[in-house]
């Protein structure tokens, strides 16, 4: 909270009016000390902006990363699977065996 010596005249303007029920005036009068406060708070949330992006950043570019890491996974499986079917495929007594051999008899 800043104190009362921020303010000309009214010394805390974001109360509200007796009388009206309304705030106080939209651009309160400041000293020295309230501008130089004010301009404190301003550059603070400026940082903390910039802080706030970065971190959006960091989560889009990590998004990313786990779409693509999803894929290689997904590949990756797949082409175990591939692989464990072609082995059942081609091991012995299996049927593209047998369909070779008779491609390869029929073609002589």
């Amino acid at each position: 909270m800043w104190p009362d010596d921020c303010w000309v005249g009214e010394p805390r303007p974001w109360l509200r009016h007796q009388h009206t029920g309304l705030f106080g005036p939209p651009n309160p009068r400041l000293t020295v000390k309230g501008v130089w406060l004010r301009a404190e708070c301003r550059a603070e949330q400026r940082r903390l902006e910039r802080g706030l992006a970065r971190r959006i950043n960091i989560r889009k570019a990590r998004r990313r990363w786990m779409v693509l890491k999803d894929a290689v996974d997904a590949k990756r499986v797949a082409l175990y699977w591939q692989e464990q079917t072609q082995r059942g495929l081609c091991a012995p007594g299996g049927a593209g065996r047998a369909a070779d051999a008779t491609a390869f008899a029929s073609e002589f």
